[in-house]
């Protein structure tokens, strides 16, 4: 909602703010509706007050500062950025037409490779609503054509390492959005956007950044039919081993 009226046109709305001097979320609730362009009515109150305990009693909550829309208790600071970033503000106060409003994850995870998927099982766990974006499953082990130095598995084919990863992820219920690839990021402010390549967004109080990285192709015949049977992808210090009676092709 910030800023979406092009010449700050006030709008008037039913917004009432309990607040007291030197609380700086209180300072920053009435920032965000001023430069929203909303007005609202600030009632200073002093903890302890006959006042301050009919807004606990009205709101269930002593903390400060208090928002509400007419009579209907919206929280604080913190409820209040979440409930414009997801279209609330907007449809409550009758500023949008109806229609589904944008679902705040507390996590949005990018990568769909082994660190991706742990955080993904730890998010989850902790009960948090967690979303999983990666164009697929399995990250560099998906190249591999199997698996012998995981711990637990002498030897595991890949596919069934990753069957086993999805099958764990499940287990938790975390929500996830598999195919498509992640063009853009707004990482700034108290609410994370990513934007997919089919131009969707989605809202998040945390992002984890856990693409993790490819090796860069050499383009020779054959390297891509071939990689995890064969055809390995190396890091330099790891190369001496396999140069004697081998042939390596190798671009710097």
């Amino acid at each position: 909602m910030r800023n979406r009226n092009a010449h700050l046109e006030v709008i008037m709305a039913n917004i009432t703010i309990y607040f007291t001097d030197g609380c700086p979320f209180c300072a920053r609730a009435k920032s965000f509706l001023a430069d929203s362009g909303i007005s609202y009515e600030e009632i200073d109150i002093q903890p302890g007050s006959n006042a301050w305990k009919e807004v606990k009693e009205k709101t269930g909550s002593g903390s400060l500062p208090q928002i509400l829309i007419g009579d209907e208790p919206v929280g604080g600071y913190s409820d209040l950025v979440h409930l414009d970033a997801t279209g609330g503000l907007s449809q409550r106060l009758g500023l949008a037409e109806e229609g589904p409003v944008t679902t705040l994850y507390d996590v949005i995870i990018i990568g769909g490779g082994p660190a991706g998927l742990s955080a993904a099982v730890y998010a989850a766990r902790k009960v948090l609503k967690t979303l999983l974006v990666s164009k697929d499953i399995g990250g560099q082990v998906a190249w591999t054509y199997d698996v012998d130095n995981y711990l637990g598995f002498s030897q595991v084919e890949t596919a069934d390492l990753i069957a086993k990863f999805e099958e764990h992820v499940e287990k938790y219920g975390v929500e996830k959005l598999v195919g498509v690839e992640v063009r853009a990021l707004e990482l700034t402010g108290k609410i994370k956007k990513i934007v997919t390549d089919d131009g969707k967004q989605y809202l998040a109080k945390t992002l984890i950044i856990a693409t993790g990285k490819r090796p860069r192709p050499l383009n020779v015949p054959g390297e891509k039919e071939l990689i995890g049977m064969g055809v390995r992808d190396l890091e330099k210090n790891n190369l001496p081993q396999y140069w004697i009676n081998n042939d390596i092709p190798f671009s710097q």
